[in-house]
């Protein structure tokens, strides 16, 4: 059985992707919900949006996300019930990019590339286009590295993130009770005060009642 911490970037990513279909327009072609990344807290989710637009677009759909991040958390929180709904913050995913950059290298390769007779069966493919497979094998390998030196990074700058919140709290949670330490002994303080003059009036009325008789 899948861990709760799978399940919910699941049902987010879900939830997410339609509520983002259903009620946005963008001017670039295609704009998805690639993936997203949990605190361990449940307090912030990074969300890879996946653009295929230009350069500017893409900014303009991210921008738009981040503008309506209030709206998205509240329609999130509806749909998915945990104790704190997840602070939300977007970042571009170049998955559709580097697929069309792919393509885009593999059609270049096809321009120059002299055509050829197809290899028969148990036959070596021919030079060209053995040098075309290893040209786009490696052109992909190379996004494949970008790409995760960039994920990388977010989710280091995620797990800081988490940590330093983790700090915040427990420090705040000291303070606290720090503050109600403090006024537990005030309070314990005044007690004392009252009922040390409570006896010493006492004390004084004891000691005049027989001069009184």
């Amino acid at each position: 059985m899948k861990n709760r911490p799978a399940r919910v970037r699941e049902l987010i990513l879900r939830e997410l992707g339609a509520i983002i279909a259903r009620e946005f327009t963008f001017t670039a072609k295609l704009v998805t919900v690639q993936a997203v990344d949990l605190t361990p807290d449940f307090k912030h989710c990074h969300v890879h949006v996946g653009v295929l637009g230009t350069e500017s677009e893409q900014k303009k759909a991210i921008g738009k996300l981040q503008e309506s991040r209030p709206h998205l958390q509240h329609e999130l929180a509806k749909r998915v019930v945990l104790k704190f709904t997840p602070q939300l913050h977007f970042h571009l995913d170049e998955a559709i990019e580097r697929g069309t950059r792919v393509m885009e290298v593999l059609r270049q390769i096809d321009e120059v590339t002299p055509p050829e007779e197809p290899a028969a069966d148990g036959e070596a493919l021919p030079a060209p286009q053995t040098a075309r497979a290893a040209q786009a094998v490696q052109a992909m390998s190379e996004e494949d590295e970008r790409v995760d030196e960039e994920l990388s990074a977010d989710a280091e700058e995620a797990e800081l993130g988490a940590e330093e919140a983790d700090a915040d709290e427990a420090e705040l949670e000291e303070e606290l009770v720090e503050e109600e330490n403090l006024k537990t002994d005030s309070k314990h303080a005044k007690e004392a005060k009252m009922n040390k003059g409570i006896k010493g009036h006492s004390g004084r009325h004891a000691e005049a009642s027989p001069e009184d008789e």
